[in-house]
């Protein structure tokens, strides 16, 4: 057994609520077999042993320190941190990184993702303002 020799892939930034930063990656690793390229789930084997999980870290953009978060199933793809103090599309870096018993394993290349707008809420408020309009008339 040994620590994971692969960093999680394809970290992105998804849509959220305000004062959310979400942050997901692909928990898949390419396989090359007769020609042909097939993504697959980690498997056991590539997890390098038990106690395998996900290590996401992220601080505001030109921060000194990072903030780290475990996310300990290995069937993740996806973290969420609230923050009422985030402004909405505050910058952040972000790189995500796998873990074992063993250890720590290498992380992924440092992502510019940025926090919620806020849109889903402004417009349920919109509708719900509009449901109330339309029941006053």
């Amino acid at each position: 057994m040994a620590v994971p020799k692969t960093a999680p892939a394809n970290v992105s930034g998804r849509s959220g609520r305000r004062h959310e930063l979400v942050i997901a990656w692909e928990v898949a690793f390419l396989v090359l077999q007769l020609a042909f390229l097939e993504v697959t789930p980690v498997s056991e084997e590539f997890q390098n042993g038990e106690g395998f999980g996900y290590i996401v870290a992220f601080k505001p953009n030109e921060a000194r320190g990072w903030k780290e978060k475990m996310v300990t199933s290995s069937d993740a793809s996806k973290f969420i941190y609230r923050d009422e103090s985030v402004p909405p599309l505050t910058p952040f870096e972000v790189k995500v990184g796998a873990y074992n018993n063993k250890g720590d394993g290498p992380f992924s290349p440092i992502v510019i993702i940025h926090s919620a707008e806020g849109v889903r809420d402004c417009q349920a408020k919109t509708q719900r303002h509009r449901i109330l309009k339309d029941l006053r008339l």
